[in-house]
């Protein structure tokens, strides 16, 4: 019988006793009561509902129980470094045994579990953890092969990539001062033919999983939920400084002025040199950052020319200005390539996705520190750019290698060094257009042998 009959029998008992006003005032109590208790019983039932969804199966799923048999840290690893099996070792973790043993010891204290229960060793946490930054696989995947529950890896993923982050970052990147963007600025001129570049800035794209409740703030113009890397590279491809995480849908520009570093930069507090004279150039030119259309120029930033139908002087800037910018284009490429979590949208919370692609970040200049970390064949993951190749119609390419002269980044960092010490406090300031105009006369006069065919200029 339901509870609307359950009320109308109830109803018409009471009516059929006529006591008066009184009984219809204790008919109302009565009923009101009635629907409480009917309410409650509701609430209850629901609550057991509840309850019994959440109630577990098993304390360890059985086959989680044989995770220190089976699991991927005590068959599969031991076995690999037992047969010194160094390549498959690299493609598992992408670094060497050595390498792996020292960021190991840099970051296991600070991972240390203590608990009552048997806790996850730090060298299983960081093995987790690099396999997560190598393929961009699901936690659940990885639960697969480490016999580790969802959950557990999410939190180890996270917490692992904090602290790579944290440890490595003031070891790897050197703290901005006048010394460091002199060495960059040789680097650039020795190398790439650049006077006065101390570096490359370029944002990419981080394909995300859109986050809940964020419509579409992470939705950029490529139609893709994103997160955006912005970052600043030196001529040997180590990077100088990293933002990450802004949304997808601001551009570029706009996440290089809200940076701490664009502010820095504008505000003239990077310790950037003064301005000094170049060979070549009358008056002194400042140092400056290189890069692309998206990025507003100013005294510390320049740009190319616009346009697609630009003058052949115009173009041959444009062509010698892009040799130095594109070594941060070639950063994205080697990281890309070394690590497949940037290759697919990240499933995990913003949080994570934030902290796992500026360990990558961290790990990258960790292995540009020391090449030793990263096998020979596998070095900087892309061999087209560091060594010399073949061409199908067989002509050469050489390789970034041969763009290396130790002993002249030296003596131009020696000269340079000079230069600033006799300018400082001294020389006219020169942005936007003015610059670019005077570099382009530097390249047109100290023009390279295959400037004017490459850069298309007849």
């Amino acid at each position: 019988m339901g509870i609307s009959q359950r009320f109308a029998l109830l109803l018409l008992a009471v009516r059929k006793k006529r006591r008066g006003p009184l009984l219809r005032g204790s008919l109302q109590k009565r009923k009101t009561a009635f629907v409480q208790l009917i309410a409650q019983k509701r609430r209850v039932a629901a609550l057991h509902r509840h309850v019994d969804k959440l109630k577990k199966k098993w304390w360890v799923r059985p086959m989680l129980q044989d995770h220190e048999k089976h699991g991927a840290w005590f068959t599969t690893i031991p076995r690999m470094r037992q047969s010194n099996d160094l390549e498959r070792w690299y493609n598992f973790f992408r670094m060497t045994y050595e390498a792996f043993d020292q960021l190991l010891e840099l970051v296991g204290p600070h991972i240390l579990k203590k608990s009552w229960r048997k806790p996850i060793s730090p060298g299983e946490r960081l093995a987790i953890t690099l396999r997560y930054l190598a393929t961009g696989d699901s936690f659940e995947s990885l639960s697969y092969l480490f016999l580790v529950s969802n959950q557990v890896i999410a939190q180890i993923v996270l917490e692992t990539s904090i602290v790579i982050w944290t440890v490595l970052e003031p070891l790897v990147f050197e703290k901005d001062s006048e010394n460091k963007w002199l060495e960059s600025a040789a680097g650039y001129e020795v190398m790439w033919n650049l006077p006065h570049c101390v570096g490359a800035i370029d944002g990419k794209h981080i394909l995300i999983q859109a986050p809940p409740h964020s419509g579409s703030t992470y939705f950029n113009y490529k139609k893709t939920f994103s997160m955006i890397l912005m970052a600043v590279s030196d001529p040997k491809y180590k990077l100088l400084y990293v933002n990450m995480g802004a949304c997808g849908r601001r551009g570029d520009g706009n996440v290089y002025q809200t940076s701490a570093f664009g502010k820095k930069l504008q505000n003239k507090k990077l310790h950037m040199p003064p301005s000094c004279p170049v060979d070549g150039i009358e008056g002194d030119l400042p140092f400056y950052i290189a890069g692309d259309g998206a990025f507003e120029r100013s005294y510390h930033l320049l740009n190319p020319f616009k346009g697609n139908h630009l003058k052949g002087p115009e173009r041959l800037f444009n062509y010698r200005f892009s040799r130095g910018r594109r070594c941060i284009e070639d950063v994205f490429g080697i990281m890309f390539r070394r690590y497949g979590l940037l290759h697919k949208p990240i499933q995990a919370s913003k949080t994570t996705a934030r902290y796992a692609v500026l360990a990558c970040c961290a790990l990258h200049n960790f292995h540009m520190k020391d090449e030793g970390s990263v096998p020979p064949k596998r070095r900087r993951m892309m061999p087209n750019i560091y060594f010399d190749y073949k061409r199908n119609d067989g002509s050469e390419i050489c390789g970034r290698w041969k763009n290396e002269n130790p002993a002249l980044e030296k003596e131009v960092l020696h000269r340079l060094q000079e230069a600033v010490l006799q300018k400082k406090g001294e020389g006219e300031e020169m942005v936007g257009e003015d610059m670019r105009e005077v570099l382009l006369e530097y390249f047109i006069e100290n023009d390279l042998p295959w400037q004017w065919k490459k850069g298309h200029v007849d």
